[in-house]
């Protein structure tokens, strides 16, 4: 009978303990550098909205933290250090860009394997035209762009000032187009690839996670609120599984 309660006991801490965990866990979003914006798209761009580079550079911007904030705020409380008006970056998120040092590194997490491996798997699977989030670059090799903060006081004071104790930074937007990969020879369709790069730090200031996102779609998107629609939710949901598994380790 004591084995019993004691039993009992164990499990109700457990469950308690591990509630807490999840009740106490706030993730920080840093949306990425406008200046990380790339895109070899600009004049398609142009010549199918009304919207000028500024404009529409502000929008994808400002959709995608919207999106992923949606997404990870499904999982847990999550705030964006993105201001509330349009282009008013709050003060902190402009210290973290005059602080964050750019590098290519090896991806790291749960699941992390072969680039070769993935593609593979990928194009046995899909088509060109169909989007799914990989984890292949533009670059041709298989590292992700990092924004590493070495001054952990700053860092640390930036999670505890706005109540987190995790970090998501967006680190590079970016938009290029696959000459290689003709989608329709006729019509002059290739494939084109929306590449994120992201890391997740713990409240120490560990690099816990940090790898990229690819999604496809066909070079006749050129409307910024169809390319939007076509992509950011594929994109959102892949970064939060991967934010997911981070939080577990």
């Amino acid at each position: 009978m004591r084995k019993t309660v004691l039993l009992i006991l164990m499990v109700l801490v457990s469950v308690v303990s591990n509630g807490q965990d999840s009740a106490s866990t706030k993730i920080l979003l840093l949306p990425f550098n406008p200046d990380m914006y790339l895109s070899d798209i600009e004049q398609d761009i142009i010549q199918n909205t009304r919207m000028n580079p500024d404009e529409y550079r502000a929008y994808f911007r400002r959709a995608l933290d919207s999106k992923i904030q949606g997404e990870l705020k499904s999982y847990r409380p999550t705030v964006s250090l993105m201001g509330d008006q349009e282009g008013d970056d709050k003060k902190e998120l402009r210290e973290f860009y005059t602080q964050a040092g750019y590098s290519y590194l090896e991806p790291l997490g749960k699941g992390v394997g072969k680039v070769s491996e993935k593609k593979k798997s990928l194009f046995d699977k899909k088509s060109a035209e169909e989007k799914a989030p990989l984890y292949i670059t533009t670059r041709g090799d298989d590292k992700f762009l990092n924004a590493a903060v070495t001054n952990n006081e700053f860092f640390k004071g930036l999670l505890s000032s706005n109540g987190c104790n995790y970090v998501v930074s967006i680190n590079q937007f970016e938009i290029k187009t696959n000459y290689s990969a003709c989608i329709d020879l006729s019509r002059k369709l290739y494939r084109r690839e929306l590449i994120i790069h992201y890391s997740i730090w713990n409240a120490n200031a560990k690099l816990i996670s940090g790898n990229f996102l690819v999604v496809y779609f066909p070079s006749d998107v050129n409307k910024p609120q169809e390319l939007v629609e076509k992509t950011y939710k594929s994109i959102a949901e892949a970064l939060l599984q991967q934010v997911k598994e981070a939080i577990a380790n």
